[in-house]
Parts: structure tokens; sequence; C-alpha cells
């Protein structure tokens, strides 16, 4: 939670398996509007129709031929990861851990790794003066012994392949920057992801 706006995310042994929000931008109807899936007149007369009858308004998109309902999870999938994304931008907020109920009978399962999602929401939405604060010029890291997610589970480009066996203590995090040949903020997010997985630590 921050402020007003509150974000819930259900997991299943450990993976994440749906999530929902309370901003109206984060709900499904506005989400097709905002990968251009449908209108946002559609979507206004829809969810019409859905008040009135107290239903759902993915279930009126269906009916009107709008949304397939081969397509509905699908989307509902892309939704609950945008949702997940959107909370790597968060600097500050609280947060509340229960072990109650579970989110919908049908969990959703998303086509992401647990790990490509930590690794992709670090990339995309950590800005770089957050990524310099959380790996100085002079830190200097080396493969954890007690990794989250095996190595083989996390999705690599071809450069950063190359790059990790470099990441073994010799070098300062500056130092393995200018080896990089890649700005500076992007090899920091690379390595903060590995961090953020403990695939990667610091070392003492």
């Amino acid at each position: 939670q921050r402020g007003k706006v509150k974000k819930v995310i259900y997991f299943e042994k450990g993976t994440p398996v749906f999530a929902l929000s309370n901003l109206a931008q984060d709900r499904f109807g506005q989400f097709l509007v905002r990968v251009g899936k449908i209108a946002a007149n559609q979507l206004q007369d829809a969810a019409v129709v859905a008040a009135a009858g107290k239903r759902r308004t993915g279930e009126v998109l269906v009916e009107r031929g709008l949304l397939k309902d081969t397509e509905r999870l699908y989307y509902v999938g892309q939704q609950v990861q945008s949702i997940i994304y959107s909370l790597f931008g968060w600097e500050a907020g609280t947060y509340l851990m229960s072990f109650k109920d579970r989110a919908t009978q049908e969990s959703i399962k998303l086509d992401v790794h647990p790990a490509n999602l930590i690794m992709r929401g670090v990339k995309k939405l950590y800005k770089p003066q957050r990524l310099s604060r959380l790996i100085r010029p002079e830190d200097r890291l080396i493969p954890s012994l007690q990794p989250s997610y095996a190595l083989n589970e996390v999705e690599l480009e071809k450069w950063e392949a190359e790059f990790l066996p470099k990441v073994d203590g010799s070098r300062t995090s500056a130092e393995l920057a200018a080896l990089a040949q890649r700005p500076e903020h992007v090899v920091n997010a690379f390595l903060c992801g590995l961090l953020s997985v403990n695939i990667l630590e610091k070392r003492t």
C-alpha cells in the first residue's frame, strides 16, 4: 500500500497467480483499452450493461463478441502481470503478508517464471538513481551459495550470459560496468536483478 493505492498479489506455492488493484486504470476493462483490444466507448457501454445486471464487464464483452472467451484468460494474465510490474516502480510504501483466502477458485497461471518476472520488473522500472543507490561503485559481487532460483531458470541476453562469469568478486561494480561496454544503469539493472533473486550477493 502506498497512500490510498492498494495492490494485492496472491501466491500459490511461491508463484504469483493473481493480482488486484484499487486503481481504476488497473481494472480489466481499462487494461483492454490501454493495450488496444477494445475502444473506450465500447468499454463504457459494456460497463453500463454489466453494472445494471450486476455482472462482470468481461462477460458482457465476450457476449458482444468484443473479446473471445479463449482470449479472456490470456488478457487477465497480462493484466495481472501489469499490476505486479507496476509495483517495481514503488520506492516507498508498506506491505502485509497474509495467509488467508485464495483470490479465485481458478488461479491464473502466468506464462512468466517468477525469477524472470523479478528480473524484468527491475530492468524496466528501477530508475538509474535508484540503481546507483543499491549498487555502489565500490561494491564487489559474488555468486550466492543460497540462490532463490537456479541460474538456468533465468532468461539471459547474450551479452549477460557472456558477462556473468566476470562477476566473481575480483572487480568492483564500477570496473564491471566499464568492462561490459554498456550504459552503467543497464549493467546495474542486470546486477540488481540477480541480487534480487539471490543469484548474486555482495561480498562483505
